[in-house]
């Protein structure tokens, strides 16, 4: 996807492990992601019907906010940080885990569905 790498210029993503369960690929992945506001005020693909599908929002309180709904995937403690970051005019470093499968058909031999799992493990003001 183009537009993140716009949005996110030093994202860094490590596949930790994988492993093939019948017709799946598993894989875990870690990524950091420096949430840079500037960078989401100037991006002009940003006003695309597709935007508020993939959770890019122009404004930062409502990304956090798709964080936040998901309790499931981090701690109250994170919650909180997410919050108290919202409305930050600095850079935010937010580091996940995502948990990712592919499903193939083994005839046609093509992936026939994506999973995907995020658990946000750690937020912090970027340095």
């Amino acid at each position: 996807m183009d537009i993140a790498g716009d949005l996110e210029p030093d994202r860094i993503m490590c596949v930790h492990s994988t492993k093939v369960v019948e017709n799946q690929i598993k894989a875990t992945i870690y990524m950091k992601i420096t949430d840079l506001q500037p960078l989401y005020n100037t991006v002009d693909a940003l006003k695309g019907a597709n935007v508020a599908k993939m959770g890019l929002y122009r404004e930062r309180a409502k990304r956090f906010q798709t964080f936040a709904d998901d309790a499931a995937s981090h701690s109250e403690e994170l919650q909180q940080q997410l919050i108290s970051y919202s409305y930050a005019e600095e850079g935010v470093l937010l580091y996940i885990r995502l948990d990712l499968a592919l499903t193939l058909d083994c005839r046609r031999g093509k992936i026939v569905k994506v999973d995907h799992v995020f658990q946000l493990t750690s937020v912090q003001e970027a340095v």
